[in-house]
């Protein structure tokens, strides 16, 4: 494994240096498909990645190559191309989700307020026991 690391720590080194990602990709990816696509993998959603990928991802800059960065799948050098952040859903695929959470939420304050008010109004004698 030390070889491995090496060797993509060379190659991050020349993506750093320069070189083109995409050609460093094709020349020595073992992953046949992402080699031929010149080290794209398309386009991921917070969730969506091996952890240990989305986090070091998360902290690169875009156009920044990172890593090497070891999974149970071996060691990768990765660069951000683009960071986008995805609209808001529809309104009309939230909306069952939101009214159950505003409810509840109605509900608990509800609940906390009449427990305030039964607490204010209860009286508690205490009796010290008898011997």
């Amino acid at each position: 494994m030390a070889a491995v690391k090496e060797r993509a720590e060379e190659i991050l080194s020349r993506a750093r240096a320069g070189a083109s990602f995409g050609d460093l990709a094709r020349r020595h990816s073992e992953d046949d498909s992402s080699a031929a696509a010149g080290g794209y993998l398309g386009t991921f959603q917070r969730g969506e990645m091996i952890p240990e990928l989305e986090k070091a991802a998360l902290g690169l800059e875009v156009g920044q190559p990172g890593g090497p960065v070891r999974t149970s799948m071996g060691y990768h050098v990765l660069m951000l191309e683009s960071r986008d952040t995805a609209p808001p859903p529809p309104l009309s695929t939230v909306r069952d989700e939101l009214e159950r959470a505003l409810s509840a939420e109605k509900r608990q304050k509800a609940q906390e307020e009449w427990l305030k008010e039964l607490r204010r109004q209860a009286y508690i004698e205490t009796f010290p026991e008898a011997r």
